[in-house]
């Protein structure tokens, strides 16, 4: 539910947060040359989707935060 909220604040999707914090460890072995391909586009390919997004809804979360405060 934490990770829900975080990522409702920051506008971002919840299953985007998940595939970024995978790391190439977690690729079967069975899989790993596959997994040694595909993963760096794949992370830069999410980056790219969510980095000015984050960063503005990053932005508004710290100001809507100091408007709290």
């Amino acid at each position: 539910m934490t990770m829900a909220k975080i990522c409702r604040a920051l506008n971002i999707s919840e299953s985007l947060i998940y595939i970024l914090a995978m790391q190439i460890a977690d690729i079967p072995e069975s899989k790993k040359e596959l997994g040694d391909m595909l993963w760096p586009t794949l992370q830069s390919l999410i980056l790219q989707l969510i980095s000015d997004e984050f960063k503005t809804s990053l932005v508004k979360a710290i100001m809507d935060q100091q408007d709290v405060i």
